[in-house]
């Protein structure tokens, strides 16, 4: 079975493969919210729920935040720490930002508004291509 970081399965790894094909849904196709009225509610909580789906599925819901609290201190930026972040980071992220939004209504949307989910999705493309190039 092919694996990726972390020993993923290659369920998984198609997985990450449908999750990074949320950034042109998020951001580039008719779906686009950014750009749209908001009138456009009802889709933008069946992309969000589709996102959600997928990432539960796959079993990639990981809690320790760690991570994701400790290595943004070493970098300058958030940015510079998102262009090397690991997917177990990025996954870890998208944890957050799932769970947070249980609690505090509106917070995923808000990291897709803020385009930190477009970023961190761009990084899992390359972060994909690069291990399918070691491999």
């Amino acid at each position: 079975m092919y694996t990726l970081q972390n020993n993923l399965t290659s369920f998984q790894v198609y997985g990450l493969q449908k999750l990074a094909s949320f950034r042109k849904k998020f951001y580039v196709s008719e779906h686009h919210w950014l750009t749209k009225p908001a009138t456009k509610k009802t889709s933008r909580e069946k992309l969000m729920q589709e996102f959600v789906d997928i990432f539960c599925e796959h079993n990639f819901a990981d809690t320790d935040y760690s991570v994701i609290q400790q290595e943004p201190l070493e970098f300058e930026t958030m940015d510079e720490w998102i262009q090397q972040a690991s997917v177990s980071a990025i996954l870890k992220s998208f944890t957050y930002f799932i769970w947070t939004d249980k609690i505090v209504e509106g917070y995923f949307i808000g990291r897709i508004e803020n385009r930190t989910v477009e970023k961190l999705l761009l990084r899992l493309e390359v972060a994909i291509k690069e291990e399918h190039i070691a491999a």
